[in-house]
Order: structure tokens, then sequence, then C-alpha cells
């Protein structure tokens, strides 16, 4: 789901001498763009949820096998044949940004190739434009921009070189802000995962390979979710570790930021103890789990963690979502 044509390397310009004695005067390399971490290149304004995992250290733990049960391995190999040679299980990390207006975000940092990748950007978007965007300075290595009209709104592609895409869909924008971010052009204006409540709860989750964040206010059907406490939650994180040893296991972690008052933890447990034991629920094993739920609670905070096993689990979430992930592995 990421795409486009990227210039290689950075450029470097030299000014040759032109006269005996005259010392020779040698430009600098273009600045590199800052896409190490593209937890940190979107913007709060807007934000519904962000999705971010991170597939090569997955793919190297015990979870492997778990992940091929719910993507098996010819998805992948199907899905890098039509998207520029992007094999997602090499990526060091993806995001999924999700907004209120419906627009989605992508970035994903790997390697690619640019020409692929623009050829299937090119097939599904009636082309409005290319540019070589330098940033402000003009001073930075280039991003290649492609953008045009689809069914799905407006699309663009941004490639840095062959090793780190963004994508965009519904209206243009968050794209553009990313770029501003990783030229660290945007003084006064700090990424949604440094400010809060993203900024606590990407601590609780301590940088595990695939956590989920969602912003409040959660309204309608949602706010009655978790007993309740959705209605005056600000914030939420599931993030899932997995352990190493045998049988395969997985620990999820669920965190929540808002108002919840004093009985915040009685009304989780029994919120687990019902979706535990629901349809859902068994075909993951959370009723069969590895150790007992533990949760703490306070005023403003609700943290609590589980284990589970990984198979287990990951077959209950592939006979559950299995259209889904085919449909998004078509992107």
């Amino acid at each position: 789901m990421h795409r486009r044509s990227v210039l290689s390397g950075a450029l470097a310009l030299s000014l040759g001498a032109c006269r005996a004695k005259r010392v020779e005067h040698v430009e600098p390399f273009a600045t590199p763009l800052d896409v190490s971490r593209p937890e940190f290149l979107h913007a709060l304004a807007g934000l519904r949820s962000l999705f971010v995992i991170d597939p090569q250290r997955i793919m190297e733990s015990s979870a492997h096998e778990a992940i091929m049960r719910v993507v098996p391995a010819e998805r992948f190999e199907a899905f890098a044949a039509s998207h520029g040679g992007f094999d997602l299980r090499a990526a060091r990390t993806l995001t999924i940004a999700s907004l209120d207006d419906a627009t989605q975000f992508v970035t994903a940092l790997g390697s690619f190739s640019p020409a692929d990748l623009e050829r299937w950007f090119r097939e599904r978007v009636d082309i409005e434009g290319r540019a070589l965007d330098r940033g402000r300075t003009h001073r930075f290595e280039p991003l290649t921009r492609t953008w045009g009209g689809s069914r799905r709104g407006r699309e663009q592609l941004g490639m840095v070189q062959s090793r780190f895409a963004m994508w965009e869909a519904g209206r243009l924008g968050p794209l553009r802000v990313a770029h501003l971010f990783a030229q660290n052009a945007l003084k006064k204006v700090k990424p949604a995962s440094a400010l809060e409540p993203l900024a606590t709860l990407r601590k609780f989750a301590n940088d595990a390979p695939i956590r989920w964040y969602a912003l409040g206010p959660f309204e309608g059907k949602e706010a009655s979710a978790v007993a309740g406490l959705l209605a005056t939650c600000t914030g939420l994180v599931l993030a899932a570790v997995p352990l190493a040893g045998l049988p395969a296991r997985i620990e999820v972690k669920c965190a929540m930021m808002g108002t919840f008052g004093e009985h915040a933890r009685s009304r989780f447990l029994a919120s687990f103890d019902v979706l535990a034991n629901d349809p859902l629920g068994r075909l993951c094993g959370l009723h069969e789990r590895l150790s007992d739920l533990k949760v703490e609670a306070w005023e403003d905070r609700i943290e609590a963690s589980v284990i589970l096993e990984s198979l287990r689990t990951a077959e209950g979430l592939h006979a559950a979502t299995d259209g889904t992930v085919a449909d998004v592995m078509k992107w």
C-alpha cells in the first residue's frame, strides 16, 4: 500500500577550480530526511487511530508462525509482486493512520523498487502531477511525489529513494505534514506521538512490535463499549509483545486514559469477562488464557495485561478477519 518513483542517493554538487591556486569548493551532500521513526511523522489534528507495526521484528520472533496463520506467505508474495517488490515481512516499520474525514495515511520504512511502486500507483490513479520536492531549504534529499484522483478521492504517493514510502487517500495533506516533520521544519508543532494522550500511551506500549492507538471522543455504540468506560476515554492503546519460549506466547497489553471514577477496575474486569466468553473471545482462547488478567486502575488511567497462546489467538483472528485481511492485501 505504498508507492512511487524516487531518486536514488543524496546529490553531491562540486564546483571545480577555474584558476591555478583557487581552492576547490564542494557543496555538502544533501541532508537526509529523518524518516527513521515513522510514528513521529503524524499530526494530532484529525487523527482517530494509528496502527504501528514492526514486521521485521515480528518475523524474527516466536510469533512468526502465528502471523503466517493470519496472513499466509502467498498473500505477502502477491502483495510484493504488485507493489514494487515491497515485501511487508521485511519492512522495518509500517504505520496506518485513519483521520476523522475518512482519509487514510500510510508510511512504510523498508526496501522497494521506486519504479515498480510508481507503476502500481499509476495503474490505480488518474495522474494529475508529479514533482521532486527538496524541502523548504532545497537542501534535503528529494521526495518524489505523484498525485491524482481515484474512486477513493484524491491520492498521493511519496517516495524517498528506495527506502521510505508514504501514501495518502481521501484528501491530500497528511503527506505534506509528514514531509515537514522529516525536515524538522515544524519548530512550534509536535507530532501526535509526542503529545498527550499518545505520549503516555506510547510509553506504556514500550515499543511493542504491534501497537494500535485510538483517540476519543468515542460516541454512539463506541461509547458504551468496555462497560461504558470509552464514554469518558480520551485515548487508548492495544499492544502485543511476543514472548520467548514454548508454547509460543504473546502478551497483550491495554491502557486507557480519561476520567473513570472509583469503580473503573471492576467495570474493566466485567467487560473482559464478557469478551472472553463471547464467540470471538472463545475462538481466540481468551477464556483459557495462560495468565490471569492483571488490571490496575486510577481515576485517570487503566492498565491491563494478559498472556495468550499465540497460535490459538492467531487462528481465531484468522477465522474472524480473513476476508478483511484479504481486502487490505489487495490495496
